[in-house]
This record gives C-alpha cells, structure tokens and sequence, in this order.
C-alpha cells in the first residue's frame, strides 16, 4: 500500500529524516528538517518507518497519531496529526531558543545544544560580563561525557537500523524462495537482538546522563560579580534564559531516551511474534506451491445402487 501511494525514495528520505529528529530532540536543526516535510510525506514516513522497518520510535509516533489503514489510503486524512506530533515534540522550543527580536546580549546562544562548544560559548560571554555560574565545572564535565554518550548511541543506533534493513531483506528473500519452491530457512536474529539490546542500554545511559547534567543545571546560578557593573540586569536576565535553555534541553533528552529504550525492549519482546508470522507465512508459501499427491477419486465404476421395493 505505501509503495502505491508514495515514492519509496522520498519515504525513505523522509524517514531518515524524521528519526534522526526523534532520536535527537536535542538537536534543534533535526526537529526543523523533519518539521519541513510535506504533511502527507511526514506521515508516509512515519507509516514506512514503523510498518517496514518495524521501528520502535515510529511506531510510538505512528500509534501516537491514530494512523490506521483508512489513513493511509487517503492522503490528506490525519496529516494534521502528525504536524501536531512534531511540534509537540519539539513544543520548548519557544522557551529554549529565545526570541531574535528580544534585546538580549549577544552572547547569549541563539540555538541552544548540549555540547562543550555550545555551553563554552555561553561562558566566555558570560565572563565578559564579570558573570559567575555555579556548578559550572560540574556542568562542563558532564558534558564532556554526554559527548561520549551521544557518539555511542548514534553508533549503536546506525548498527541497529542495518541490522533491521537486512531482516527485511532476508524476510523479502524467505517469502520469494518459498513462493517458487526454493529452500527457505528463517533467517537468524541474534544480530538483530544483540544490535536492539546495545542500542537499548546506550539510551538508558544517554537518559541517566542527561538526568544528571539537569540537576546540575538546576543548580547552577548566575551572579554578577561586580554588584555596580554597568549592564549587570541585562546581562543576568541573558544568562538566566540561557541556564533555563539548557536545563529544558537536559529534561527533554533525558525523558526522550527513556522512552525510546521502553520502546526497543517492548520491540525485542516482539521479535519472537515477528518471527512466528513470518515462518506461518513461508508455511502457507509453501503448502500453495506444493502438487496434488494423489488423483482425485472417481466413482464411476463403483457399483450402483439397488433399488429397495417396487
């Protein structure tokens, strides 16, 4: 159905688009491409991500937006939905990223992200202006490690999406071999679990860390340290919107993982289900293919029946 409605290349364009948005709500840039998408692609997308590929995160979104079949078989029907999605997901962003018409300092970040190079920026703004922040080494250390963290879950996220890629192939190729006769042996899962079991635990630890980095952030004050300095108003109110950015962005990432983690090991609880449908399938395939095994009977030189009375 989603192959006669929609181009496969722009689906899965728009697919690849839409889950590096979910799996990065801390990535404003992500949530702006996926936001950019036509209604009707965004929800082919998500249709493709979830129906296909199985995956956790849109079939969450998918549920999370009432898409059904009726749905997809008409273009424009719940498309709003899913633009309503997105932008709840994303719905801090007025709180995070501050307005270009406010007359904030120029130090303070445009674009929110938890990076060192973001939160360094921020700092030395902040020093240029007799500024201290609490908590600030704790702040920068923790970020240094959601680094680490966030190049482990985009690894174990780019080997969990192969992994699903060639279990779909591998299911494509089973049901063809067992439609024509050919051998058809269910492929094995281990990779596929292993990959959904890594992934899942990169998430509890990007969440445990991003949790982490919150409380710190909370925290974290802004004191002038000079009481009479020139400026000093405008310069806590810009640090102060500036701390609540991050601090919003720790929250959303931290609740966000969790969630995905949930979904992959509901998704790994599944698998078994997956794999019973497709044996039942390449079952059927097979019995279809097979030749009668005996002729069919005939009565034709069966004795006939006597007649009883007159």
């Amino acid at each position: 159905l989603l192959m006669d409605l929609k181009n496969k290349y722009d689906v899965e364009a728009g697919w690849k688009a839409t889950k590096k948005a979910l799996a990065n709500p801390a990535n404003r840039r992500m949530g702006l491409e996926a936001r950019q998408l036509n209604p009707t692609l965004a929800k082919y997308s998500l249709a493709w991500g979830a129906v296909v590929l199985k995956d956790p995160l849109a079939r969450g979104a998918m549920k999370a937006c009432g898409l059904t079949e009726a749905s997809l078989n008409d273009e424009k029907a719940d498309t709003h939905k899913v633009v309503k999605y997105l932008e709840v997901f994303y719905e801090d962003d007025v709180s995070i990223y501050r307005d270009n018409s406010e007359e904030l300092p120029k130090w303070v970040p445009a674009e929110i992200e938890l990076t060192l190079t973001c939160w360094a920026a921020f700092r030395r703004g902040a020093d240029g202006v007799k500024l201290a922040i609490g908590e600030a080494t704790l702040v920068e250390g923790l970020l240094g490690e959601f680094d680490g963290v966030q190049e482990a879950a985009e690894a174990t996220s780019a080997e969990l999406e192969a992994q699903q890629q060639a279990l779909t192939e591998a299911g494509k190729a089973l049901r063809k071999a067992a439609g024509t006769g050919g051998d058809a042996v269910l492929p094995d899962t281990t990779a596929l679990e292993t990959a959904i079991g890594a992934h899942e635990e990169s998430l509890r630890v990007r969440s445990e860390t991003a949790q982490r980095l919150h409380h710190a952030l909370l925290a974290s004050k802004a004191a002038a340290v000079d009481p009479s300095q020139k400026g000093k108003e405008e310069a806590l109110k810009g640090a102060a919107g500036a701390l609540a950015g991050f601090q919003a962005k720790a929250k959303r990432v931290q609740k966000a993982a969790a969630q995905d983690a949930d979904g992959l090991k509901a998704a790994r609880l599944e698998l078994g289900t997956t794999m019973a449908a497709l044996k039942q399938q390449v079952g059927k395939a097979r019995v279809e293919q097979q030749p009668p095994t005996t002729r069919p009977r005939s009565n034709a030189g069966a004795p006939k029946p006597e007649k009883v009375g007159g």
